[in-house]
């Protein structure tokens, strides 16, 4: 998929920089007495982890510029929506 191997620091830097966001908004969401406080402060920990998603998959996007279709395949939407399913509780 790469040409050249990446160095540890260029994965672990947005991880870290995006997770402390995380674990700081989920932790303020949890102590908050308010439902609106608590669900501004959950939503200000997951922007920075679906930002992290979105920049990655735009940079794997133009990396692979010539193979963008298969990243969009019916075949692999198909799986992604089945694992979503599955990890979800069963209704009731």
């Amino acid at each position: 998929m790469l040409r050249i191997r990446p160095p540890l620091w260029a994965f672990a830097a947005p991880t870290l920089l995006a997770g402390r966001a995380a674990v700081l908004g989920v932790g303020a969401g949890s102590l908050a007495s308010a439902p609106q406080l608590s669900a501004l402060a959950l939503n200000v920990g997951a922007v920075p982890f679906l930002q992290l998603v979105f920049e990655v998959t735009a940079y794997l996007m133009w990396q692979n510029r010539h193979q963008q279709a298969a990243l969009f395949s019916t075949a692999k939407l198909d799986r992604f929506l089945r694992a979503a399913r599955s990890s979800m509780p069963p209704r009731r």
